[in-house]
């Protein structure tokens, strides 16, 4: 070892002469000047340590009431990231202190408040043809915060899409045997009644059509459609109003 880390090593670490605090024989042993020994081995330092908990990183005393002040002024602006910097710790090292000591806010449960209302529910039926951002909308403006996301999943839940009156024009396309492009092609003529779902685009929302209007393009233009290529029990269905 060199003069100069030799110099190091004694400007940071000091002689212990101490007693084992598990089987209490002295022992001898070079240490960090803020870190005196413990135990006399490793044997003595794994019995020693049953039962504690080890943290590896410790918030001194003297933040605790900083910590508490800072969660009553409230937080969120980058006060937490602040404070980990000044301390040494990791954010979430003091998020979860102000949790234990009741300071920070708790996590929500799965079950939180989130439950859909019936009112909720009411909207979302009304309005399954529409595209969530507009059902958001309308339920924001009743007094209800949902995301786009937990609207898909919700009417997914109602089986709204399914119970609406109406098809799409995919779906009509593969119940009569035929390619979509047939179908909007008769849209466009004025053949067939449809109508675009509201809020999407203009040009990029889906067609919505009704049982009744195919029933009379049906009718009226029997001879263009090919009955072979049809599903049988959805034109009964169709013809028939079941």
């Amino acid at each position: 070892m060199t003069a100069t880390a030799t110099a190091k090593r004694e400007a940071f670490y000091r002689i212990y002469i101490k007693d084992c605090e598990y089987c209490g024989k002295q022992f001898k042993r070079s240490a960090p000047i803020d870190v005196p020994p413990k135990y006399c081995c490793w044997a003595c330092r794994s019995k020693g340590m049953v039962g504690v908990k080890r943290e590896k990183y410790v918030i001194p005393e003297e933040y605790h009431e900083p910590i508490r002040k800072m969660y009553a002024n409230g937080v969120g602006t980058g006060q937490v990231a602040k404070m980990a910097k000044r301390i040494g710790v990791p954010r979430t090292k003091i998020s979860y202190f102000a949790r234990a000591n009741g300071w920070g806010q708790k996590r929500r449960s799965r079950d939180y408040q989130w439950r859909w209302s019936e009112k909720e529910d009411d909207i979302i039926q009304r309005c399954s043809d529409a595209h969530p951002k507009l059902v958001q909308k309308r339920l924001r403006a009743a007094g209800f915060e949902r995301t786009q996301s937990a609207i898909e999943i919700r009417r997914t839940k109602l089986r709204a899409v399914q119970n609406r009156s109406g098809v799409s024009a995919n779906d009509l396309a593969a119940c009569m045997g035929v390619d979509v492009k047939n179908i909007l092609a008769a849209i466009n003529k004025g053949k067939l009644q449809a109508k675009r779902l509201p809020g999407y685009d203009y040009e990029r929302a889906p067609y919505m059509i009704k049982n009744k209007d195919i029933k009379t393009y049906i009718q009226d233009w029997l001879p263009e459609i090919n009955i072979a290529y049809c599903d049988k029990y959805w034109l009964v269905d169709v013809l028939t109003g079941g």
